[in-house]
């Protein structure tokens, strides 16, 4: 049976002792396999409605053709054998998993590279539909080309998940476009609805909103610099993608793998990136304008740098970055408080040719169900729900009311989720979903599929029993704070409460509450000042809550 914490806070607090927020990871891999030639695309889904995630490899990469396989997890084993492989088989680069069709299960999108010694053939990128299961031959094959990377995204903002395929190759000169299809209602075109205006050497597509502007912006990392860009971000404007990137960067290479998240909790986006230049680099987001050179790199011996994934893999908070590389290492670099460490916290030979990484909790060992909130206002479609990954989106409810499939879309991996419409500014969207503090890393190889285990489940630092109480604090709106914000606060029994505010090194900054409260329905107001009615400065804040023995804490972010 699935360990589940039912809570509507985010309640790590500050106050663990450091002991307690360490990454603390299994030396040796504690599930591996090699599932056909050369493993290249990896990714958690749910697969077959158990209610676990399953692991879905594709492979193949530049060698030759093989199939796409699923390894079933059976309530948090996985097996040695695949329980699914494809009949139809390519020279298979990475893959992407979401339901395309929106009809509650995720569907499998394949980019197909080609074969190097062959001259790299053309190749037709893959859909595969579930329908009680994947089946052996894809449902819808793309035009011709060659392309290691896909990605979904709401572009147009009809809430269903559009697909992008980043196509060329460096290694064998072969400059071509990066092309989107449209899906209309689970039907993809099979001309590209938009394409760049130039060529290049694709190895990443990544959907991300840069500006915050409410849509996702489309990023390329290229394997080589192409006239003068190694990097570039296609803006997205009211549901059209730029053809000429409005940002791009040549101060590094290029960018193998990137992978977006808030990595310093100012309500932005960075860009993480494994560059061929023998480093991982972060681009700083400096409200929803990255910058062209990185405000961080590692300082630690690789070689080949070729795959970031974004988790927080100590619990503290705050997400941190796992890296591989093609001919040395995997490892995590530490996120302390917005700040990353340079160098490994935790390390492992990987084996040969690391492609991809990807975190889940595939035992489901520290599952939390949690409520997000947000308000609209008349022309947001896209919220970011403030964790990555997410193991399940289970509810999406307008004003209590339940959304159908058909009117939204998400990405698990990003933590978004897309409308087909615009909440009013008197509408209350609220998403149900479930996030781990003990997410495990899976990886791939030219030779392997691994998993190495989160152990924070043996450190001490979780309680393994469901934690419920008859008083809830749920997470603030609006986040940041800008002029004032308001805890939603749900007392089912009376009582004495503490309701304080903390700044990030800990000291108590303003009383919200401090007395009795009788049963009932509050919303709890702050304006962002402390005792004596200072604002006070930007950064972030945590407002703990006290009923007997019970402890919440929410996240505050000040940005004025």
């Amino acid at each position: 049976m699935k360990k589940t914490f039912t809570l509507i806070i985010v309640f790590l607090m500050i106050f663990h002792s450091s002991a307690q927020l360490q990454i603390h990871m299994s030396t040796m891999p504690v599930w591996y396999i090699t599932p056909g030639i050369f493993p290249t695309g990896l990714g958690w889904a749910d697969i077959d409605g158990n209610g676990y995630p399953d692991v879905v490899v594709s492979c193949g990469l530049d060698v030759g053709n093989a199939p796409v396989v699923v390894y079933f997890n059976e309530e948090g084993t996985l097996p040695d054998t695949a329980g699914w492989i494809s009949s139809y088989t390519s020279a298979n680069g990475c893959l992407y998993l979401g339901d395309l069709d929106n009809d509650g299960d995720p569907d499998l999108a394949v980019a197909s590279l080609g074969i190097t010694n062959q001259g790299l053939p053309l190749e037709n990128h893959e859909i595969f539909y579930n329908n009680n299961g994947f089946p052996g031959s894809p449902d819808w094959l793309s035009p011709l080309g060659n392309g290691f990377s896909c990605t979904g995204g709401d572009v147009d903002g009809d809430g269903d998940l559009d697909m992008v395929f980043g196509q060329g190759d460096w290694l064998t000169s072969h400059l071509q476009k990066t092309k989107l299809f449209i899906n209309n209602g689970g039907i993809f075109d099979t001309v590209p609805g938009w394409e760049t205006d130039s060529s290049y050497y694709v190895d990443e597509v990544v959907f991300a909103d840069v500006d915050m502007d409410g849509d996702l912006d489309l990023a390329i990392g290229n394997e080589r610099t192409v006239v003068n860009v190694g990097i570039a971000i296609f803006k997205n404007n009211g549901g059209i993608l730029e053809t000429t990137p409005s940002w791009h960067t040549s101060s590094v290479v290029g960018g193998r793998q990137m992978a977006f998240a808030d990595s310093d909790n100012d309500g932005y986006l960075e860009l993480a990136l494994a560059s061929p230049t023998q480093k991982f680099y972060l681009f700083d987001n400096k409200n929803g304008v990255l910058d062209t050179v990185p405000c961080w790199s590692s300082n630690c011996v690789v070689t080949e740098p070729s795959a970031v994934a974004w988790a927080d893999v100590d619990g503290d908070g705050d997400l941190d970055l796992a890296a591989g590389s093609w001919f040395s290492k995997v490892g995590i670099f530490e996120n302390t408080g917005g700040v990353l460490a340079d160098t490994f916290a935790w390390s492992h030979g990987s084996g040969t040719g690391t492609q991809q990484l990807a975190w889940n909790d595939f035992d489901e060992d520290w599952l939390i169900d949690t409520v997000k909130q947000f308000q609209g206002n008349g022309a947001k479609k896209l919220f970011y729900i403030g964790k990555q990954p997410i193991q399940i989106i289970s509810s999406v409810e307008m004003n209590g009311v339940p959304l159908t499939l058909d009117q939204y879309c998400y990405d698990l991996v990003d933590g978004w989720i897309s409308l087909g419409f615009a909440p009013s500014a008197s509408d209350i969207l609220s998403i149900e979903y479930t996030f781990s503090r003990d997410p495990d890393l899976a990886l791939t190889n030219w030779g392997q599929a691994k998993i190495y285990e989160n152990l924070n489940g043996t450190t001490g630092m979780q309680d393994h029993e469901p934690r419920t109480s008859d008083t809830r604090l749920g997470p603030n709106h609006p986040n940041p704070l800008i002029s004032g914000t308001s805890f939603p606060l749900s007392v089912k029994s009376p009582g004495m409460v503490q309701l304080n505010i903390y700044n990030f090194q800990g000291k108590r900054v303003k009383i919200l509450l401090n007395g009795y409260i009788s049963t009932g329905e509050y919303q709890i107001t702050w304006d962002g000042t402390n005792e004596n009615g200072t604002l006070l400065p930007n950064g972030i804040y945590f407002c703990q809550f006290i009923k007997g023995s019970v402890t919440f804490s929410e996240k505050v972010i000040i940005s004025r």
